[in-house]
């Protein structure tokens, strides 16, 4: 487990005969996933209303991603 700029890194690997068999990654984006997600429902709950959805929400969701800088990928989805 490494400190990334992003928060933890977790690399757990097996070594067979000298050669990586198998690698896993946790990378920071999943340890901030739930947090990400609580705070994309407070923007739904401001934006989203029975009769209508503000165009605010757009900008407010991008706001939130970026808030927890994710990784690339994630970011741009």
């Amino acid at each position: 487990m490494v400190e990334a700029p992003r928060g933890p890194l977790i690399h757990r690997y097996v070594i067979e005969n000298g050669v990586i068999a198998q690698a896993q990654f946790i990378i920071p984006t999943v340890h901030n996933s739930r947090a990400i997600e609580r705070a994309l429902r407070v923007a739904a709950n401001r934006y989203i209303k029975a009769d209508q959805i503000s165009l605010e929400l757009e900008h407010a969701v991008g706001r939130v991603v970026r808030a927890f800088d994710p990784c690339i990928a994630c970011a741009t989805h």
